[in-house]
């Protein structure tokens, strides 16, 4: 008896030791594996979204280019010397917008720019019932951007607010707040 008791005393501890490293082990195993499921999760939600950033984007070309073709096609033919210079404003645009459609990276200022074309072809189409504002600080233009995200707000405030009103000012806004991007297309239409 005295010997079994003495190999408990002395032999219970390592065990009860070894049994505690295991169970730490294997916790720090499913630690390991439950944070590596999080990453491949993350990863798997990035790769979803931008996924779904590019099928917006293949729905909004074709959408957007032939409704602005359409538009030069009415001014040739009621306005000839206002369809010239809006088919300068849509070459002047596409020059600044094609890069973007394929892109998955812009920075703002290059948004601002093929805003600033998209509104100047509207603005020769609908006349002196468009105005716009774009007021954008300097030291966001450098700012990624989803791109075409900016043209299709704007162009949804032409469509659903500005139109259906039978014209208004539309008004685009970029500023740097505390540590995010504010970016804001505003207008006086109709509204919701």
């Amino acid at each position: 008896l005295r010997a079994l008791a003495d190999s408990l005393r002395w032999g219970l501890p390592p065990v009860f030791l070894a049994l505690i490293a295991d169970v730490h082990r294997r916790a720090l195993q499913t630690d390991t594996a439950a944070h590596a499921a999080e990453i491949a999760r993350a990863q798997l939600q990035q790769s979803e979204s931008e996924q779904q950033l590019a099928l917006l984007q293949a729905q909004i070309e074709p959408h957007f280019l032939f409704n602005v073709m359409g538009n030069v096609r009415r001014l040739y033919r009621t306005r000839p010397e206002a369809g010239a210079e809006a088919l300068g404003s849509l070459m002047h645009y596409l020059r600044t917008a094609l890069p973007q459609f394929r892109s998955r990276r812009t920075s703002l200022g290059e948004e601002i720019g093929a805003v600033r074309a998209y509104l100047d072809l509207f603005q020769l189409r609908m006349g002196t019932q468009l105005s716009f504002l774009i007021d954008v600080d300097d030291a966001v233009k450098d700012s990624e951007f989803p791109p075409m995200l900016l043209i299709t707000l704007v162009e949804n405030a032409i469509k659903h607010g500005l139109e259906p009103a039978g014209g208004g000012h539309v008004e685009v806004r970029a500023r740097r707040r505390r540590n995010l991007l504010e970016v804001s297309v505003l207008d006086d239409g109709v509204g919701f």
